[in-house]
């Protein structure tokens, strides 16, 4: 068998060992703040909450949002992010942590710079306070001024009396063709999503129902489920998100307990105007609840765009590769006195093998599929797909 080995030109070389030469595409590589892009967008949505909760799944540790959480606290607005949650780097502000009609209880999402999804059995009223937190910890506090419900699907939107600032941002929705991009509906995919306690959990996707419904899942993996808790009563109106390229997407506000289940927003946020009182639209709420409040924002729900981020966000390709019969995955570092840690996780995101490697390292791997090889070196960290078949 012959090989020819290159090295391209950045410090470490991934070589894939494959008995068929493919296209190496779909490359999911985290940024500085370790958010992942990736053509690949279920293993985007998983890489994102994957790789932050490998090492951070200790669940004393890594997932409360929030520092020190009490009555007094809340009552003096003093809310200190907590930088040891393994979802701190995220931009987590849509989610409110605390408002005036129920504490920590009713949850709010900012879908709008002026405007706040809930669940409708557990709602707001005109003339309460909600109160959000931007990253470096500034308390940014609102006021209800109209509201309109979808009471079918357990939702309830209201206007607040200005916009937020742009340092508060809202979350996204899916769009009417996520089916092209993500696989299989994008079941199983981890999800971030709180509780009462402003607890970052981990669940799984179960189903996002076209005809309205969403379920989470309990997951096997083993770092989610050190993460996950069940729903109780209180929970409701808590956001569930996926996390694609650092963004978060909102499925759902919680209605029922266990791993969690209510509307599947997907669905509400691109029905057409003009629909029914219980088939109408997120967009068509806007403007029930801005025409109670006697204002007129023009707001409307806005989209993860799957396009822009596949064409302007194309990690770069690696310029060399070696190729064999054999279905291994073999490592070479371009610079032998560099160490690096390595982890090779299945498309699931279940961690297969994980160490420390200097110089060069091969692994055999026992079954066909595709892969995902994390490099972390003090010169750079890279992630990249490989698909052995």
């Amino acid at each position: 068998m012959q090989t020819k080995l290159l090295f391209f030109a950045l410090s470490l070389c991934l070589v894939f060992s494959v008995n068929t030469v493919n296209a190496f595409t779909g490359d999911c590589i985290p940024d500085a703040n370790g958010n992942v892009t990736c053509t690949d967008f279920n293993a985007n949505a998983t890489l994102n909450i994957d790789l932050r909760i490998a090492t951070k799944h200790d669940p004393a540790v890594n997932k409360k949002t929030f520092g020190a959480m009490n009555y007094t606290l809340y009552q003096q607005r003093k809310f200190t992010r907590n930088v040891n949650c393994w979802a701190y780097d995220l931009d987590l502000t849509c989610a409110s942590p605390f408002n005036s009609r129920g504490g920590t209880q009713r949850a709010g999402t900012l879908i709008t710079p002026r405007h706040i999804m809930l669940a409708e059995h557990f709602p707001y009223t005109v003339g309460d306070s909600v109160f959000f937190i931007t990253k470096d910890n500034q308390t940014i506090r609102r006021k209800v001024i109209g509201e309109s419900f979808n009471v079918s699907a357990d939702i309830q939107l209201v206007t607040i009396d200005k916009d937020v600032p742009t340092n508060i941002t809202p979350a996204l929705f899916l769009p009417s063709d996520y089916g092209k991009y993500l696989a299989n509906n994008g079941k199983g995919l981890p999800t971030l999503y709180f509780d009462q306690e402003e607890n970052a959990l981990v669940a799984e996707v179960g189903l996002i129902n076209s005809s309205g419904w969403f379920y989470q899942q309990t997951p096997t993996n083993a770092n989610r489920f050190a993460l996950y808790e069940d729903l109780i009563l209180g929970d409701s109106g808590d956001p569930c998100f996926l996390v694609l390229s650092g963004k978060l997407v909102l499925l759902n506000t919680i209605t029922g307990g266990g791993p969690g289940s209510g509307p599947s927003l997907s669905y509400y946020a691109n029905l057409p105007d003009g629909g029914s009182a219980s088939n109408i639209s997120l967009n068509d709420l806007i403007k029930l609840s801005d025409a109670k409040g006697s204002v007129n924002t023009g707001y409307k729900v806005k989209y993860f765009d799957f396009t822009g981020t596949s064409a302007v966000n194309l990690p770069s390709k690696p310029k060399d590769l070696v190729i064999s019969t054999a279905k291994s995955i073999r490592i070479v570092l371009a610079d032998s006195n560099v160490s690096a840690e390595m982890q090779i996780r299945d498309l699931s995101g279940r961690l297969i093998k994980q160490q420390t490697i200097v110089n060069h390292f091969e692994y055999d791997v026992l079954q066909e599929g595709v892969y995902f090889v994390t490099l972390n070196s003090n010169r750079s960290k890279i992630t990249h797909k490989v698909v052995l078949k």
